[in-house]
């Protein structure tokens, strides 16, 4: 937990990204709740997942109001007969975290920002899980990281490791998962700084600092 919140502490702008079903939702909640009782001030959760519905940052909208977190969610416009989804990232005044849809058609959406965003220190962070189908592999991981960055116009800056089979994840799933998420990052360019579970898995101190591990608290959904 230490290394992920050195890292993102004074960033006001956190993007999050990641291939679906990589858990970078779940993600994007917690580090806006963390960030909310670190920082104070205002902090907006921006959902921009333009791609999937089903799985979204709106699912922990009662924890984020409890919290006095902002929530920022598309919605459907209507031009000339054609449905537009429109994605609503406010920046400045506060942080941002920005949960974007998965892979180079979700990071489309992000690209629409990518010039005022560049005019902030941000973080962009790609999320991935050794246990998906198609980042089963760190080379199928940087492929899908670098369709993201083409898309977007916009660079990762770091990595973490949701790696995980949802309710059923064990200790050993997750430590199964930390070369690959080594390998990933050195493909990709960026610092892995954190991996990411729920619940006590039974990690020892030494793995815990080993591999950066830290227990999220709220979530969405399981698509698992």
């Amino acid at each position: 937990m230490e290394r992920l919140i050195e890292r993102l502490k004074n960033r006001d702008v956190i993007i999050i990204c990641g291939h679906y079903g990589s858990g970078k939702t779940n993600l994007a909640v917690n580090l806006a709740l963390w960030l909310k009782r670190l920082r104070g001030g205002r902090v907006t959760l921006a959902d921009i997942d333009v791609v999937n519905p089903f799985f979204r940052s709106s699912d922990s909208a009662a924890a984020l109001h409890s919290a006095g977190i902002g929530l920022s969610v598309p919605v459907m416009a209507i031009t000339n007969s054609v449905a537009v989804t429109l994605s609503p990232l406010s920046l400045g005044g506060g942080i941002t975290v920005a949960d974007v849809g998965g892979d180079s058609k979700g990071a489309a959406a992000l690209g629409v920002y990518a010039e005022r965003i560049r005019e902030y220190d941000y973080e962009m962070i790609c999320v991935v899980n050794k246990y998906r189908p198609l980042t089963k592999t760190p080379e199928a991981a940087a492929g899908i990281a670098a369709g993201i960055e083409a898309a977007s116009g916009l660079s990762f800056s770091s990595l973490v490791n949701n790696s995980s089979v949802g309710s059923a994840t064990a200790k050993g799933d997750v430590l199964a998962s930390a070369e690959y998420a080594r390998r990933a990052a050195e493909i990709i360019g960026v610092p892995l700084i954190g991996t990411g579970v729920f619940g006590d898995l039974g990690f020892s101190e030494s793995e815990i600092a080993a591999n950066g591990i830290f227990v999220m608290e709220n979530h969405t959904r399981s698509m698992f």
